[in-house]
Parts: C-alpha cells; sequence; structure tokens
C-alpha cells in the first residue's frame, strides 16, 4: 500500500512476506522491481526521495536491491539518494 498525496509518499512492501525461502537475490530482485513500479506510479517526472527501514532478512534482501538499483544506474539517476537505515 502507498499514499500518492502525501508530502512523503510511504509504501509498505509486501512482495516478499511469502517468499523469504526463495533466497536473498531472488527476493532483492522482486524488491528491485517494486522499487522501480512504485517510482512508476507516485513520481514518474522526477526523481523521488527514497528511505528503506528494515530489520534483519530485509536489510540484507533491501542492500541486495539497493545494490541492483545502483549497478545499472538507476539509483542516483531515478531516486534522491538519502538515509538508508537498517535496524537489526
Amino acid at each position: 500500500t502507498h499514499t500518492k498525496h502525501s508530502p512523503s509518499p510511504q509504501h509498505c512492501s509486501h512482495t516478499n512476506e511469502d517468499g523469504t525461502h526463495d533466497g536473498i537475490d531472488v527476493c532483492g530482485k522482486r524488491l528491485h522491481d517494486e522499487v522501480l513500479e512504485i517510482k512508476r506510479v507516485l513520481s514518474p517526472q522526477k526523481r523521488l526521495k527514497l528511505s528503506f527501514v528494515c530489520h534483519s532478512l530485509g536489510g540484507l534482501i533491501t542492500r541486495y536491491a539497493i545494490g541492483l538499483l545502483h549497478e545499472s544506474g538507476q539509483f542516483t539517476e531515478l531516486f534522491e539518494p538519502q538515509v538508508v537505515v537498517y535496524v537489526t
């Protein structure tokens, strides 16, 4: 779910709720794809500020997804790099 019209759009990812046994790489790719879809829906014309709050395995999955975004050049092209928070 996400709130499109708030000053700071928020989204709670559910893409890996039932699939964490697939491995960090598969889950990270799913999160990567979800982040790009959220970007397309919320802010297609401008860069979007992005923060992650995650816990334990979610932190590893998120690091993998951020790595995919960075590797493809999409992290700084589509998003304003901001504080990334990992809670473990």
